[in-house]
């Protein structure tokens, strides 16, 4: 048995739900002797297809992208079914990007829209008008971005240049597919942006699955969905400059603070830790943080009053000495008492 049976006999048995679901070895296998060579500028898109039949698809602009692209259909692609693409799913193939394809090309139910290499070269393997089975209950109207990793996509970050590609690609697809919205997705069928386990039982149906991976999750709440988003900058405010877009981008950084991957967590942690000090600072006899700090004042300028109304009662200050009376002593004694008072 081959490679290409293996693979399609492990595919009936299992039916992956994407390229992450398939064993390493079993792409790599596939892989091994095949080799897509990068294409320069001005060769990378419709030339080695049928005219007739590339009419209908829609496809991205290579010569504009940062690393570069080209077109490298699918057999599925012109078979399956037209979608109204309003979502961009970002994931990892836990493998080669050659291993991906070789995988995809054979007989299997899942595709993918787009490929991208370490190098962040990319190949369009689905037009964006169809339907690329990758993304489980969001197949009918999601695109999909696998990217290529060693293996162990938890602990091997995306490279800057995949990055770069990322962010182009996802700002391409909504050029050309407008339905995407600008935004990270706020619900499984919501138009935007997300990655594979963003929700996980929508979008993918596999248990414990974490793709794109620990490290790249992080990545995308870090820097390619922020950058994906200053497209927002640039078409909401004409007025704004490069480095007022800058800047906001990098006050957006600044709110994420340890623990959390977003200015909204950021948020609900600060609220939660009020919350969790009001309780810490609640005494007996009041039912707020607001009402502690009254009765602690209160109690405060009530001690004040004593202090003042013994200084008037007092005839002079050496009568007090001579008397035995230290009034300094008498507040410090009484401050004491609160405080043991409060502490209980």
């Amino acid at each position: 048995m081959d490679a290409r049976d293996r693979a399609s006999a492990w595919d009936r048995e299992h039916r992956p739900e994407c390229a992450a679901d398939v064993p390493l070895q079993i792409k790599e296998d596939l892989a091994e002797g095949h080799f897509e060579p990068d294409r320069p500028p001005g060769q990378r898109g419709l030339a080695d297809v049928d005219v007739a039949a590339a009419a209908a698809r829609i496809l991205v602009d290579f010569d504009a992208s940062p690393h570069g692209g080209h077109w490298r259909p699918l057999p599925d692609s012109g078979r399956e079914p037209a979608i109204a693409m309003r979502t961009v799913i970002h994931h990892s193939i836990v493998g080669s990007a050659e291993g991906a394809f070789q995988y995809f090309a054979g007989a299997t139910a899942i595709e993918s829209t787009f490929i991208v290499k370490k190098s962040g070269y990319f190949w369009q393997c689905m037009s964006l008008g169809e339907q690329a089975d990758a993304n489980f209950r969001a197949n009918a109207f999601a695109g999909s971005i696998e990217t290529e990793d060693n293996g162990h996509p938890d602990t091997d970050p995306w490279t800057s240049a995949q990055i770069d590609t990322l962010v182009w690609l996802s700002r391409e697809m909504r050029r050309l597919r407008p339905r995407i919205a600008l935004r990270k997705c706020r619900t499984w069928d919501d138009a935007g942006l997300g990655y594979h386990t963003l929700f996980p039982s929508q979008w993918t149906n596999v248990p414990g699955k974490t793709c794109p991976g620990a490290i790249r999750k992080r990545q995308w709440a870090s820097q390619v969905l922020p950058r994906y988003l200053s497209g927002a900058i640039e078409e909401d405010d004409d007025d704004m400059t490069s480095e007022q877009a800058r800047q906001l981008r990098a006050v957006y950084q600044a709110l994420i603070v340890p623990g959390t991957i977003s200015p909204e967590q950021t948020v609900n942690l600060m609220f939660e830790r009020i919350r969790t000090i009001e309780e810490a600072i609640k005494v007996p006899g009041t039912t707020s943080a607001e009402e502690a700090f009254n009765l602690l004042f209160a109690r405060v300028r009530r001690i004040e009053n004593l202090v003042e109304q013994l200084a008037a009662a007092a005839p002079t200050a050496e009568g007090a000495g001579e008397a035995g009376i230290d009034y300094d002593r008498l507040a410090d004694k009484v401050a004491e008492r609160l405080a043991g008072k409060l502490a209980e």
